[in-house]
């Protein structure tokens, strides 16, 4: 067990690396905030979807197709069960706080920093994997989420949904995949190119807003904690354990583990300004699981690694 808790632990420290290249840049003043909000929206709307896309460019295995949909069904326990978990325990702070704070631990960055680990120990099967888990992501936290996030059931977008550019870029490769469509390399190759931006540029980004937070005052604050022990440790080790007795093994089971293993999504700062809740309780837990998750991840992604192989 030890060698894979090394080997995910040295594909994490490599991510790391790429974070503090953004921390120095952002202390140095070589990324600003409006640039790096260009390349936020550039990984959203250009590079996600692509390396979704080139993920699915490949011919239809119905072993793969219902790996995918096992990914799926896993996806949607895990945000439940960190719903639920985050209710139970998340107790700390004004509603505001609570709101945020709750969904910072039901919510995982499974794109920014679940793909590029996915890719790093599994390749293309890995990125094929998590975009299930993204699909389903993308639809809870545009519904549930934004209610858990505003306590208003009419924010509710569908709107929102059905345009976000990972579910249209998974929804793209999923036709490939099922009609084994060989795309002409004059449009694959491009799509091919910007999927490998999909490690580097995220890690830079989430490395900028690190730079940008009070590291200090993150360690102050029960309630992230309590968030955090949802985040990284509870909610993955619970799946990681419901889906060893349901029999699943291999990449399927590193796939969900790793995706639910992740620090808090980038979103919960996006929603909590933009709908005014407590916005500096969103920098602080996406600041506190992104460094603890240089721990936890490799540990339990690493221990998924070895029971699943037996």
């Amino acid at each position: 067990m030890l060698t894979q808790i090394v080997t995910v632990g040295s594909q994490v420290l490599i991510l790391f690396i790429l974070i503090g290249t953004g921390y120095l840049c952002g202390k140095a003043k070589i990324l600003t905030e409006p640039a790096v909000e260009g390349l936020t929206s550039f990984m959203l709307t250009v590079v996600v979807p692509s390396a979704l896309i080139d993920s699915f460019c490949r011919p239809f295995d119905p072993s793969l197709l219902r790996g995918f949909l096992i990914v799926i069904a896993a996806a949607v326990v895990s945000h439940l069960l960190g719903a639920a978990l985050s209710r139970l325990i998340v107790r700390d702070g004004d509603p505001s706080t609570q709101r945020v704070l709750r969904f910072g631990a039901t919510f995982g960055n499974c794109g920014y920093m679940g793909l590029p680990l996915l890719n790093a120990l599994l390749g293309s099967i890995g990125v094929f994997y998590g975009a299930a888990y993204i699909m389903i992501f993308t639809v809870i936290a545009w519904t549930y989420g934004l209610v858990q996030m505003t306590g208003d059931k009419r924010e509710i977008s569908v709107k929102k949904i059905v345009t976000n550019p990972g579910l249209i870029g998974s929804v793209i490769g999923i036709v490939i995949f099922l009609f084994s469509v060989k795309l002409p390399d004059v449009v694959y190759q491009p799509i091919h190119y910007l999927a490998a931006l999909n490690t580097p540029v995220p890690m830079v980004i989430v490395g900028f807003y690190l730079s940008q937070a009070d590291l200090g005052a993150i360690w102050r604050k029960f309630g992230n904690y309590a968030a955090t022990f949802v985040r990284l440790v509870a909610t993955p080790l619970l799946m990681l354990g419901l889906m060893y007795l349901l029999g699943v093994r291999g990449e399927i089971l590193v796939s969900v583990t790793a995706s639910t293993a992740v620090p808090t999504a980038a979103l919960t700062t996006m929603l909590s300004v933009r709908y005014r809740q407590d916005a500096r309780a969103s920098a602080s837990i996406i600041s506190m699981t992104t460094l603890l998750c240089l721990v936890t991840m490799p540990l339990i992604v690493g221990f998924a690694q070895y029971i699943g192989s037996r």
